[in-house]
């Protein structure tokens, strides 16, 4: 089978599958929890581009760069909890809290 056809036959059971129009302009703007959700994913993505780039610091050793990036996925979280109502400091108190209290290594042998 050709790429051509299989990337024909991909994107008519996309079409068919009623995928294709939940992709629009118009789709977003009309339904503003899509549109919510669909910043979160992006910005989430944005968080995730910066770990990236700091695993790319690791695999290259080049740790005069990990504090910079440590930062820069500091402040995207901090950015995307900002814009979602979330209080990061009382998060972060509770998470810890609640760390003190699990099993050793999560209860897993290593």
């Amino acid at each position: 089978m050709k790429i051509k056809r299989l990337q024909h036959e991909a994107f008519q059971t996309y079409k068919d599958n009623e995928f294709l129009g939940a992709w629009t302009v118009e789709e977003f703007l009309s339904n503003p929890d899509v549109m919510a959700h669909t910043v979160n994913i992006a910005e989430a993505s944005q968080i995730m581009t910066e770990i990236a780039e700091l695993i790319e610091d690791v695999r290259k050793n080049t740790v005069d760069h990990y504090g910079e990036e440590c930062a820069d996925i500091v402040i995207r979280v901090m950015n995307f909890c900002s814009r979602n109502g979330i209080d990061l400091e009382y998060e972060l108190e509770e998470k810890i809290k609640a760390n003190k209290l699990r099993a050793k290594r999560h209860g897993k042998e290593f």
